[in-house]
């Protein structure tokens, strides 16, 4: 084709050469050379367009059969992984029976993977329908295509494949084995608290019959013999929430069942009790008053709103049954406020009138 092109460039410059002569038979001799340029130039682009685009087709074609090779490897990749794992995972059920919880995890991992396989699948089928349809359309070209540079590709692919699910897998398997030593490092810490709370327990226990030992001890000392009478040291009060009253100021404990350090009246025998409370603020514009329990039971409130009126007092009595064990005690309620000197305005008194 090039000869045949230089022998009409040839031509069309002796054409030219001669053109300067008027012979009418070279004038025709020239415009049929400058008609085969043009159709030469014409041909060419042809040419090249062609060998573009058949160099285009041979590209796809190749990347296709590449990337229809490389998701069969992976989907072939993916399987074998799929059933090392589920073998690793059948193996470890007898050995790692405290781990159940986390194999249900990987079990569900498992069914990620499937779900995955499944998508890869799909995008193989899609791939293979793809290079089908593009099969067609270069199978013309096909015979001219080497196969090998493409298997060696595709085996270097495979090979960086298999060692990335390597990689992958021994990191799994690594996870798995901090994952179980966890769990036992954690069995073994509970089993430490068990055995710590059953010791507490044991100690709980022993105070308790220690305690009932008490109560009995006094029941037969006092026998009928209960008696106090308490009162305050200092003002008690304001506070943003309700808090128990602690009348620290002893003149009176017969049997001793009131409890200074906790504020409570402790009943030692079952039997009718007698209560009796009063209370004192002097505050302007101020809240007073007390709420009197047993045990968790509220059974009276009394309170007085001070209007700038001084000193004053509020006191009531009730007598209860009370079974052995029972506690009796003063709340003061939030924002009221107990005022109290060395005069003993705020007291707390009761006790027993007769046993059951």
């Amino acid at each position: 084709m090039r000869g045949r092109v230089g022998q009409i460039v040839l031509l069309f410059f002796l054409s030219t050469v001669t053109a300067q002569t008027p012979d009418p038979s070279i004038t025709a001799i020239w415009n049929e050379l400058k008609t085969l340029r043009d159709m030469v130039y014409a041909l060419g682009t042809v040419v090249v367009e062609q060998r573009v685009e058949l160099r285009s087709l041979v590209t796809r074609m190749r990347d296709t059969e590449l990337q229809a090779e490389e998701e069969r490897g992976k989907v072939l990749l993916l399987t074998s992984d799929l059933r090392n794992i589920l073998k690793e995972v059948e193996a470890q059920k007898t050995e790692l029976v405290v781990a159940n919880n986390k194999i249900a995890q990987m079990e569900k991992e498992n069914t990620v993977l499937s779900a995955q396989l499944e998508g890869v699948g799909k995008r193989v089928a899609a791939s293979e329908e793809d290079l089908d349809n593009q099969g067609r359309e270069v199978a013309t070209l096909r015979g001219a295509l080497s196969t090998t540079e493409t298997q060696v590709l595709l085996q270097k692919i495979i090979v960086e494949d298999l060692e990335k699910a390597k990689t992958e897998q021994e990191t799994r398997l690594n996870v798995m084995e901090s994952r179980v030593t966890a769990n036992e490092k954690e069995a073994e810490e509970q089993k430490m608290d068990v055995v710590t709370l059953k010791a507490d327990l044991n100690s709980t226990m022993a105070e308790l019959q220690l305690q009932n030992n008490d109560i009995k001890r006094l029941q037969k000392e006092t026998a009928g013999k209960i008696a106090f009478s308490v009162g305050l040291n200092s003002q008690v009060g304001p506070y943003n929430t309700e808090i128990q009253v602690k009348y620290n100021k002893v003149f009176t404990n017969f049997g001793n069942a009131y409890n200074p350090t906790l504020g409570k009246f402790i009943a030692p025998v079952r039997g009718v009790y007698y209560f009796r409370f009063t209370a004192f603020d002097h505050h302007d514009d101020k809240h007073f008053g007390l709420h009197f329990y047993r045990n968790n039971q509220k059974m009276m409130t009394n309170w007085e709103h001070n209007r700038n009126e001084g000193h004053l007092y509020l006191s009531n009595a009730l007598t209860l049954q009370l079974n052995e064990g029972d506690l009796i005690y003063m709340q003061l309620p939030s924002g009221y406020v107990l005022y109290d000197d060395r005069n003993n305005h705020n007291t707390f008194s009761g006790f027993l009138l007769f046993s059951l």
